[in-house]
């Protein structure tokens, strides 16, 4: 049975003022972004080339895709900015999922994860968090 849940990712005072971190929550890979005071977070594939965006970037309030240098933005997920070598007009957006704030922890919605029983934290998996300057 699939329903949407949302899941206890990361304390909010775990994060810097522009950090990502990668987690796998119920086997979807998932990237949560600060960006100043506002939190974020998507699926960790580019829609264009369905790799893992684990060494994006943060560049004026946009997720910068590692591979092709798309801009993603980051309230809407949608591509605002095409690579430098051009020709990729009209590119998908970023899957967002929404974020909730509850005593000091990120709790994430996955749309469709199977369920985890009540529990909120589920099987999460943390990678090795990324700063940025």
């Amino acid at each position: 049975m699939s329903d949407n849940i949302f899941c206890r990712v990361v304390r909010v005072s775990d994060f810097s003022v522009r950090r990502l971190v990668r987690a796998e929550i119920a086997g979807w890979p998932v990237l949560i972004i600060r960006d100043g005071e506002d939190f974020h977070a998507f699926r960790n594939r580019c829609p264009h080339t369905g790799v893992r965006m684990n060494a994006a970037r943060v560049h004026e309030h946009a997720l910068v895709c590692p591979h092709h240098l798309a801009y993603f933005d980051l309230r809407s997920g949608k591509c605002r900015a095409n690579p430098p070598s051009g020709g990729l007009d009209g590119l998908p957006a970023l899957t967002r999922y929404e974020i909730r704030l509850t005593d000091g922890w990120i709790e994430i919605e996955i749309e469709g994860a199977p369920s985890l029983g009540g529990q909120t934290r589920g099987e999460v998996r943390i990678g090795p968090p990324v700063r940025f300057e």
